[in-house]
């Protein structure tokens, strides 16, 4: 939300009037871990003119799936932790090659502003493919974490991936 939209806008950590037309200010770092937004507000209104700039301050989120690589029949299971606990948080598993500050998710999870836990993609759900996956600050595409990477891949009919046939066959 904006200050304007926010009613808790008062709330805010710190704050600083600026003059001219660019400079920069300093604050001192929160006590508190956590996600922060910076608003420029425009003469004393709280009418934003410009997207905040959003600030990690301690841990960054970490989000990794349980295994770098799954079959098709597997489910894909992924752990996160350190998000901000806002609802809007989420996290999106792309293709590996994909932007993730402007392409669509091939899938996309809602924690509902639990900071840690796991989630569950159904076997079937993503071909076999390179993905990443990344976690999202308060419904924006404000990454704040590193991504982690993991390959969807077939199975022999002996249940290997190829790259573990692979591996048998340089023996």
């Amino acid at each position: 939300n904006t200050p304007k939209e926010d009613p808790n806008w008062q709330t805010s950590s710190a704050w600083a009037y600026v003059n001219g037309q660019d400079g920069t200010s300093s604050f001192n770092a929160p006590s508190q871990n956590g996600y922060y937004a910076v608003w420029y507000l425009l003469e004393n209104k709280y009418e934003t003119i410009a997207d905040p700039i959003y600030i990690a301050v301690g841990r960054p989120a970490k989000n990794a799936p349980t295994k770098q690589q799954y079959a098709l029949t597997e489910d894909i299971v992924v752990k996160y932790s350190n998000l901000s606990g806002v609802v809007t948080d989420w996290i999106g598993v792309f293709e590996e090659k994909a932007d993730f500050t402007v392409d669509k998710p091939l899938f996309t999870f809602q924690p509902e502003g639990a900071k840690e836990g796991e989630f569950c993609i159904e076997a079937g759900k993503l071909p076999a493919g390179q993905y990443k996956v990344v976690c999202f600050y308060a419904g924006t595409q404000e990454n704040i974490s590193t991504p982690a990477y993991f390959t969807k891949c077939y199975r022999d009919a002996y249940g290997e991936t190829p790259s573990e046939t692979r591996s048998h066959l340089s023996r």
